[in-house]
C-alpha cells in the first residue's frame, strides 16, 4: 500500500516508464532522487523497506520454454514447480535452456568446499543420461559415462575403469608402509594382492602375488633378475623358474591339449632353433623324447650320471646291465619286405658268455688252427669247444686248447671241413664286480607282486610296476574323454 504522496509519485512515474512506448536516454530512481550513472533503473530502500517481485510461473523443465511462447536470452523468472529436472527457485533462460540461479540453499558446489550437503540430494553430477567430463588447461582428461565407466585419458571406457596409458603405483621411499605396494582384488570367495614388495635393497623388491600384501606368502613371486618361484618354499629362486611346494598334488606340472589331432609339448629353443622336445602325439597316442640336431644324442642319466644313450644313428648304448622279459630283433622279413617283418629271440644265459665260431679246413695232415681276436683272452676265462665235421664222418677233436688266442683242431681224415664253436664267460673288470646272479628273493614290500601278472592271469594291480596314482589320473583323463564324446556325440 503506498502510504505516502512521496510514495504514490513515485510508483506512478514508475508505471509511466514501464508501460510508455517512449524512448528514455536518463537514469530513473525510485527513492532516491540521485540514481547511479550506470543503471538504468535504481531502487532505494534504505528509507522505507521493499523489494522488487519478479515474474513467478511453472516451469516445466529446464529444455523447454513453456509456459513462455519461446526462449529469450536473458528471461528471467521465479519457477514455482517442482517438475522434471526443475525446482522452485529463480531461473535465467540462456537463449536455449533455462538456468538456476544459485540459491541461499547452496545449491551449487564452491571451489572453496561445501558443508551442510546430502549425498542424496547435493552431488556433481548430471541428472539426465549425459556424460560427466572433467578438464585441466582445457583439455578433457577424465570422463565418467553414463553407465558408470571411468576413462582416463579415453572417452569411450569399455570397463568400470578404463585407462589409456600408464598407471603409478606407490611412492618408493616416500610413501613407505612397511608391506608392499598393491593392487587389490576382492573375488566373492577370496582376497587377491598384485604387489611390488617395497624394499630398500633392490634384489628383495620382488613382484609377486598372493592372498595378502606379505611376499613371504605368496605362490608366485618374480626376482628383478628375471627368475620366477612358483610355490610358498622358495624365497630366492635358483633357477629362471623354480616350482617348489609341500603338497600332495599328483601332478606338479601339467600340461593339456586337447584337440585330437594336436600334440602336448615342452620344447627347448636355442634363439630361433627347436633343437630338443618332449612331446605326445594326440593323434597317434606315440610319446615322443628327441634331439632336434642332425647329429644330437640323447642321454638318459641317473645319480649324475649318464646311465643309456640314444644317437642319430638309432643306436642305444646302455652303461650299466640291462634287464629285461625278453628280446628279439626286428627286421623287415628277407622274403617280403614290403608285408611282412621278420623276429628272433635273444640267445640268453645265466652266465655273461661270449660265443665264437666259424667253419675251417684241416690240412692234409689232418691239422687246422683256428686264430681267435687278440683280445680273447683277456676277456674270457673257462672255455668251452663244440665241433662238428661237414661233409664226411670224420673224427675230430681239439688237439692243443686254447693258448695265446688260438687253439689246434686235428681229424683223423686230412682235408675235412669243420664247423667249430668256443665259448667263454667274460672276466674283464666290469663282470667280475658285477656278476649276474640268477636266483634273487624279490624285496620285501615287492612280494606277491609280479613283474608279468598278466602272464599269470592277475590284474595290473599286481603289478610290481602298478602306480594307483598314475592309474587314477589315466582313469580320470579316460573318463573326461568320455564326457567330452559324449557332449559332443
Amino acid at each position: 500500500m503506498l502510504t505516502t504522496p512521496h510514495h504514490r509519485i513515485y510508483f506512478k512515474i514508475f508505471i509511466l516508464f514501464l508501460f510508455t512506448g517512449f524512448t528514455l536516454t536518463a537514469q530513473v530512481g525510485i527513492g532516491t532522487i540521485s540514481p547511479n550513472s550506470d543503471a538504468l533503473l535504481d531502487v532505494d530502500a534504505s528509507s522505507n523497506s521493499g523489494g522488487i517481485l519478479l515474474p513467478r510461473l511453472a516451469l516445466s523443465n529446464t529444455t523447454s520454454p513453456s509456459p513462455l511462447s519461446a526462449d529469450v536470452a536473458g528471461m528471467v523468472v521465479y519457477n514455482t514447480a517442482t517438475a522434471g529436472d526443475v525446482s522452485p527457485g529463480f531461473y535465467y533462460n540462456d537463449g536455449s535452456v533455462w538456468v538456476k540461479i544459485a540459491t541461499g540453499n547452496n545449491d551449487d558446489w564452491t571451489t572453496t568446499g561445501n558443508s551442510g550437503t546430502s549425498p542424496g540430494t547435493n552431488f556433481v553430477g548430471t541428472t539426465d543420461n549425459q556424460d560427466l567430463a572433467f578438464y585441466t588447461n582445457n583439455n578433457e582428461q577424465m570422463r565418467i559415462l553414463a553407465n558408470g565407466f571411468v576413462g582416463i585419458n579415453t572417452t569411450s571406457a569399455n570397463e568400470y575403469l578404463d585407462v589409456n596409458g600408464d598407471i603409478d603405483i606407490g611412492g618408493g621411499s616416500t610413501d613407505y608402509d612397511n608391506y608392499s605396494e598393491n593392487v587389490y582384488i576382492r573375488a566373492q570367495s577370496e582376497e587377491w594382492f598384485i604387489s611390488v614388495a617395497n624394499e630398500s635393497d633392490a634384489a628383495d623388491s620382488d613382484f609377486f602375488v598372493g592372498l595378502n600384501a606379505d611376499s613371504g606368502d605368496s605362490n608366485f613371486k618374480v626376482t628383478p633378475n628375471g627368475r620366477i618361484s612358483i610355490g610358498k618354499d622358495d624365497d630366492n629362486p635358483d633357477d629362471m623358474v623354480h616350482i617348489t611346494n609341500d603338497q600332495n598334488a599328483t601332478t606338479t606340472i601339467r600340461i593339456d591339449n586337447t584337440n585330437s589331432n594336436g600334440s602336448t609339448s615342452l620344447e627347448l629353443w636355442d634363439g630361433s632353433s627347436l633343437e630338443a622336445y618332449f612331446s605326445h602325439d594326440n593323434n597317434t597316442d606315440v610319446l615322443e623324447l628327441g634331439n632336434n640336431d642332425t647329429n644330437g644324442t640323447v642321454e638318459l642319466c641317473a645319480d649324475g650320471g649318464v646311465v643309456m644313450t640314444l644317437d642319430a644313428n638309432s643306436d642305444v648304448n646302455v652303461v650299466n646291465n640291462l634287464s629285461k622279459g625278453g628280446g628279439s630283433f626286428k627286421i623287415d622279413h628277407p622274403l617280403d619286405p614290403d608285408n611282412k617283418y621278420l623276429y628272433h629271440s635273444f640267445v640268453e644265459s645265466p652266465d655273461m658268455m661270449n660265443v665264437y665260431n666259424g667253419n675251417i679246413t684241416t690240412n692234409s695232415n689232418g691239422v687246422a688252427k683256428v686264430v681267435l681276436p687278440d683280445y680273447f683272452s683277456a676277456l674270457n676265462k673257462d672255455y668251452r669247444y663244440q665241433l662238428t665235421a661237414i661233409g664226411s664222418f670224420a673224427k675230430t677233436m681239439i688237439s692243443k686248447e686254447l693258448s695265446n688266442n688260438s687253439f689246434k683242431i686235428k681229424s683223423d681224415l686230412p682235408n675235412v671241413r669243420v664247423s667249430w664253436q668256443v665259448t667263454g664267460i667274460r672276466k674283464d673288470p666290469y663282470a667280475n664286480e658285477n656278476r649276474i646272479i640268477p636266483e634273487v628273493e624279490k624285496e620285501s614290500h615287492l612280494k606277491g607282486k609280479y613283474l608279468h601278472p598278466n602272464a599269470y592271469n592277475l590284474t595290473k594291480e599286481s603289478g610290481i610296476y602298478y602306480n594307483k596314482a598314475n592309474t587314477q589320473l589315466a582313469d580320470a583323463e579316460n573318463l573326461e574323454e568320455e564326457d567330452i564324446d559324449k557332449k559332443i556325440n
